[in-house]
């Protein structure tokens, strides 16, 4: 279907359109002058403008760069500037007739701009249920929920519990083996998005696990009644007959032999068919045992092995029933609790606001709320439409599309849909486009971003037929470049960049004995120093100017890595470190999912009760104490040090519990050097940030969460469930220096960089069989279908096509998002020949890639080089020595001649210090023996001959604790009965104390919270309210001027010494 070329001047302004812009054309410009156009020409007001996109920081943006675009025009209308190099807004104005009217409307905009309609497309919903509750049935007041994780976690325990516990053993550890625990169930159920219009293969209906049962016992019962019969011949047969293959691993060896053996015996004697059958026991099965021949080989003609091959294939189904079964019911129970709870519970989720408007739009109401929320706004324009599911189309189209009179405008670039692990469906996209008339169908064929070679290079790589797989809805139309890009060029040793640069990582050298690809994990150590061994020759090109960007040496800033996981993403950051270049991640993984998260963790438990000294030694070795095992060590042999620490702990307690976790964990950092001491470490910078923003998330949850245990079980629960679809838990960008950049590919989507590098092209993740996988149905109309172990050879080919689709749409994000040049590694690398780059380059025919084992490095290097037809497009040098690597460029990127530490040449009083009466009391020197010294204080029991007494109560800095804690926590004016012989019981079992103790410590805090404090007065502790009191006054007594020998004269006059 041929698109016709945009023109932002002469776009229709009513209608279903399509506008698809490619990478760097210009998108977010052109949806600013529509919304100027339609404010001058169809004079709609901004409220009545509804333009619709995927994420906050998204609205933002397109809100500022709209505000500047009407700016723009009031100062050319009013003759304060003129449109420059901007011919579209030259021509649009060079039309108005009535300036001053045309200027009143632009300022009645800018002055209402915050009225402007510029949602998230859940904050359309969320806006249009609210305005229209009676008519959507939706609730007045409903709280948002971010994540449903971890009430999903808690539906899912609950179904293990109902389905699993009332089962057999056999059938639990069958239920344990396929999913270990119900987090593991959840996990294979998760990426299934929540919609309705899902088909399931197999067909649940025509699989039913009773009946599938029956059949496999009845073949059972078979081969345990022949079993007796054939059991020597079988015997002889695996030992020795010369048709089998005897590979002790994989076939018939003497130790797998008997094992299947053994295993049989155990199938005959049993009571009931297993669930689970013996190992090796396969062996017997003669379709397992057709592929275990030598060479042409003939099957051995006992009737046993189809006989047990009946019974094992039967098994087989019966156990695909049944597991296909218990997703079937784990969905439907999540689903079904989860709207009920959340109904009870007045909760809604993202997907909630979606599905609570479309059921509204389609109910008996939906014809008037349909006309309400047209009255409201004439026009909708949808920024990255590529990113849509079926039911935002389907809200869009409702209320948009289906009146001619309205305005739905679609703006997006179906080679960039990339979010299908969010719902994105690109075949809603193919959908729209189908819908929307042929003379709607718009493009954008201009590349603003990129340099010439840099647009015919990409131009050339995607210029193959299918080279997005869809060729029919998703074709790739070649777009030119606009020029602005070369206008300031990079440059290297006075040359411009090759736009494309590939290195080879050799075989020969690489690959592992007697192999002839490279194994993954090899690859990626040296894809990753490779890339760093260049970006450190870039620099230091820089530093000396030659390697410029127009007039500018090109800086860490001009270069970024892009990767799909964290973990290559770790790789890299550690290639580059170990070349002393510093480097600043971006992603969208969620800070729950970091170490961070889970050392926050184990500092809140220890501060929640910091009487429970193991929970105290966790948190004393995460990064915000900083302790490691030989200073953990000394402080357990330091009595008083620990009881120092452990009043610290309560401190922190007490500021969390009366000013909020994040005073507490800037007190925390403060008080214990975290800043100082996490950023001498090179990732350090990485880790604050992340604790920064944990801190900031408990208080944000402080306020829903009840108490201090409260919070610590919503932090074990979001760390459990993690939502990096959540825009609150997405890790935040740690500095803005000049630095390299490493970004998931998703997060760089609508950026650009001047070099980019792609070190791990060659790695894929393609479907696995085994698992639950999706794919659209062209036999059902492109149904969303989700195949739960149908062993359908289609089906997988159709998941398997799709991932490789999204995959190609991945690599051209990724690879246009440079400017000047791309740098990419690639090699005979194992599952190389399943990736888009292989797809790309060395396709013979239109629809398959070939096998790794004929893709020789000749080849490879061929099929680079075949680019260049076009114009030498692509470098692709010899693989470098390693004497040739470039040495190691300081973090800065800056020039290191004449550095030097400076000398400090001043003087530090050392002559003072900061004590406490603990640190006094520990000193050495002679120290008077007390009574009761020689004990030991683990020995905490009661003495059997004497009176339980205070006198006699255990001494030492752990009693010293004890009581402190107990003073802290009882409040004073209730204090007494079974509430406080709880507290006491239970702080002196934390401490090690008998319980026996429990009655004398009761006592004795009785008498110190009634006694009078002073003789003239009935003031006592008692009728102190907490609120009127301090727990522990910090205070500081200057030595300074102190006489010690008098000092000393006075305690020897009182017989202290």
């Amino acid at each position: 279907m041929t698109m016709q070329t945009f023109d932002p001047l002469a776009f229709p302004l009513t209608g279903q359109q399509l506008i698809e812009a490619s990478a760097g054309t210009g998108k977010t410009y052109s949806i600013a002058l529509l919304y100027l156009r339609l404010i001058l020409e169809r004079r709609l007001e901004v409220d009545a403008i509804l333009v619709v996109t995927f994420t906050v920081s998204a609205t933002e943006e397109l809100r500022g760069r709209i505000r500047t675009r009407l700016r723009e025009a009031l100062d050319v209308l009013e003759g304060r500037s003129v449109p420059g190099d901007d011919p579209a807004l030259t021509r649009l104005l060079a039309g108005i007739e009535d300036r001053r009217q045309t200027a009143t409307l632009l300022i009645d905009a800018l002055t209402r701009m915050d009225e402007a309609a510029i949602y998230t497309i859940h904050g359309f919903c969320q806006r249009m249920l609210q305005d229209h509750a009676f008519e959507s049935g939706s609730p007045f007041e409903a709280e948002l929920l971010e994540n449903e994780q971890p009430l999903r976690q808690q539906i899912i325990e609950d179904f293990w519990r109902r389905r699993f516990y009332p089962v057999s053993p056999a059938e639990a550890a069958w239920a344990a083996k396929q999913w270990g625990d119900p987090a593991g169930l959840l996990r294979v159920l998760h990426p299934l998005p929540a919609r309705a219009e899902m088909a399931w293969v197999p067909d649940p209906a025509a699989d039913d696990p009773a009946r599938r049962r029956r059949e496999a016992e009845d073949r059972f019962q078979a081969v345990q009644q022949a079993w007796p019969r054939y059991r020597a011949e079988v015997a002889d047969i695996l030992a020795h007959d010369p048709c089998l293959k005897r590979d002790k691993n994989k076939s018939y060896g003497r130790e797998r032999v008997h094992l299947a053996l053994t295993g049989m015996d155990t199938l005959a004697a049993a009571g009931e068919m297993a669930w689970e059958l013996p190992d090796c026991v396969s062996l017997l099965a003669a379709s397992v045992m057709a592929g275990l021949l030598k060479g042409k080989k003939i099957l051995p003609p006992l009737p046993f092995f189809q006989l047990f091959d009946a019974f094992y294939l039967a098994h087989g189904v019966f156990l695909r029933a049944s597991r296909v079964r218990v997703l079937l019911d784990a969905w439907d129970f999540i689903r079904s609790e989860l709207e009920r709870r959340k109904r009870d519970q007045a909760r809604m989720s993202f997907d909630d606001l979606l599905s609570g408007l479309d059921r509204a739009l389609a109910g008996s109401g939906g014809g008037a709320l349909v006309r309400r929320i047209r009255n409201r706004f004439a026009v909708a324009l949808v920024d990255e439409f590529q990113d849509t599911d079926p039911l935002q189309y389907r809200i869009f189209r409702r209320i948009f599309g289906l009146d001619p009179a309205a305005g739905l405008f679609m703006i997006g670039d179906p080679k960039q849909a990339v979010y299908s692990f969010r719902g994105a469906d690109i075949f809603t996209y193919i959908q729209a486009k189908k819908d929307t008339p042929a003379a709607g169908h718009h493009t954008m064929s201009t590349n603003y971003r990129a340099t010439g070679a840099m647009v015919q290079a990409v131009n050339r790589l995607f210029a193959g037929r299918d080279s997005f797989i869809f060729a029919g809805d998703i074709p790739f139309a070649p777009v030119q470049a606009g020029g602005r890009a070369d206008e300031k060029p990079l440059l290297l040793d006075g040359a411009p960049a090759p736009p494309l640069t590939a290195l080879v990582l050799p075989a020969a050298q690489l690959a592992a004995a007697g192999k002839e690809t490279i194994a993954k994990d090899r690859a990626e150590g040296t894809a990753a120093a490779w890339c760093a061994a260049e970006i450190a020759r870039l620099l230091a090109m820089g530093r000396r100017q030659a390697a410029t960007i127009g007039d500018e040496p090109l800086g860490a800033r001009d270069l970024a890595v892009l990767v799909r996981t964290h973990h290559e993403a770790a790789v890299m950051r550690q290639a580059l470190r170990e070349r002393d270049i510093a480097s600043v991640y971006y992603s969208q993984d969620s800070v729950l999912a970091t170490d961070e998260a889970r050392q926050m963790q184990e500092v809140l438990a220890a501060l929640l009760a910091p009487g429970d000294e193991p929970q105290v030694r966790n948190a004393l070795v995460t990064d915000l104490f900083g302790l490691d095992g030989r200073e953990l060590d000394q402080l357990a042999r330091h009595e008083l040090e620990w009881a120092r620490l452990l009043g610290t702990m309560r401190n922190y307690q007490e500021t969390w519990q009366q000013r909020g976790p994040n005073v507490m964990f800037l007190t925390l950092v403060a008080e214990r050097r975290v800043v100082r001491r996490l950023l001498a470490r090179p990732d350090g910078e990485r880790r604050l940030t992340n604790f920064l923003h944990l801190a900031e998330l408990l208080q944000e949850a402080a306020e829903q969460q009840p108490g201090m245990d409260g919070l610590l079980r919503w932090l074990q629960d979001q760390i459990a469930n993690p939502a990096p679809e959540a825009a609150s838990q997405q890790l935040r960008l740690e500095s803005d220096e000049n630095l390299v950049r490493i970004v998931t590919i998703h997060k760089a989507k609508g950026l650009e960089y001047p070099v980019v590098f792609l070190p791990f092209a060659w790695n894929c993740r393609p479907v696995r069989r085994d698992a639950v996988f999706t794919f659209h149905d062209p036999k059902a109309d492109f149904r969303f279908t989700v195949d739960l172990g149908s062993e359908n050879n289609e089906y997988y080919r159709l998941a398997e096509q799709e991932r490789l689709a999204e995959d190609l749409r991945l690599l051209y994000v990724a690879v246009t998002r440079a400017r000047y040049c791309c740098y990419w590694c690639w090699g005979r690398i194992s599952g190389m020949d399943n990736t888009a780059l292989a797809w790309l380059l060395h396709r013979r025919d239109a629809k398959t890639v070939p096998v790794l084992k004929s893709l020789g490095e000749k080849r490879i290097r061929e099929d680079i080089t075949n680019l260049n037809n076009a114009g030498r497009l692509v470098n692709c040098p010899p693989w470098p020595d390693s004497s040739a690597a470039p040495a190691a460029v300081p973090a800065t990127g800056h020039d290191g001649a004449g550095l030097a530490v400076k000398v400090f040449h001043g003087s530090i009083d050392r002559e003072w210090r900061i004590t406490s009466y603990s640190q006094l009391a520990s000193s050495p020197g002679p120290q008077p023996r007390q009574a009761g010294e020689n004990l030991d204080l683990a020995d905490t029991a009661p003495l059997a001959e004497e009176p339980l007494s205070v006198f006699n109560f255990p001494r030492g800095p752990a009693a010293g604790t004890c009581l402190h804690g107990l003073l802290e926590q009882l409040d004073f004016p209730r204090a007494g009965g079974g509430e406080m012989r709880d507290l006491v019981q239970d702080s002196l079992q934390r401490f090690g104390f008998d319980r026996l103790w429990t009655p004398v410590v009761c006592r004795w805090l009785t008498n110190i919270l009634d006694t009078r404090l002073a003789p003239d007065s009935d003031f006592c502790l008692r009728r102190l309210p907490g609120d009127d009191r301090l727990t522990e006054m910090a205070f500081y007594f200057s030595l300074t001027g102190l006489d010690l020998d008098r000092f000393n004269r006075v305690l020897t006059a009182f017989a202290i010494r």
